[in-house]
């Protein structure tokens, strides 16, 4: 059995504690410099066309984290108009999911879309940031026809 004073043994565990302390610092800071955040701003897959009738369509999408949407859209894919998804004059943000619907459109028309996505750090009322945009690919989507003689769906 070794013996060994209460003094030499506090000051060998301070030692082998502060040694061991450092180089796990040392190495997680490493990790946080290479690592990208998990938490990232980003688009969750492609946004989806749904609900189209002759006059209108609804567009849906997903973004990870708050964030605020608009689409613009057109008849070519040079756009040129824009819808919100505002609400009594408030344009909300939502954690997830996007919707806007496009009305007064023409029936058994192409339409091009494209959406934008903006972060948003809201801390209360009187503090939004907003953070980076991000903007889809063009899409493509055509009302229905209400006097053609089929539909197809695809």
């Amino acid at each position: 059995m070794v013996r060994m004073e209460r003094r030499d043994f506090i000051r060998t565990s301070g030692v082998v504690g502060l040694v061991a302390g450092l180089r796990l610092t040392a190495q997680e800071a490493s990790a946080q410099e290479n690592a990208k955040p998990a938490d990232a701003f980003a688009l969750i897959g492609a946004p989806v066309v749904g609900h189209t009738t002759a006059t209108e369509s609804t567009i849906l999408w997903a973004a990870k984290g708050p964030s605020t949407s608009w689409i613009e859209f057109g008849e070519t894919p040079a756009l040129g108009t824009r819808a919100d998804n505002d609400a009594d004059g408030l344009r909300p943000y939502d954690a997830l999911m996007h919707r806007v619907t496009l009305s007064g459109l023409k029936p058994g028309t192409k339409y091009f879309y494209r959406t934008h996505t903006r972060a948003i750090d809201f801390k209360n009322g009187y503090s939004i940031t907003p953070g980076e945009t991000l903007v889809s690919e063009v899409g493509s989507f055509t009302t229905f026809n209400p006097r053609a003689e089929e539909t197809s769906f695809l």
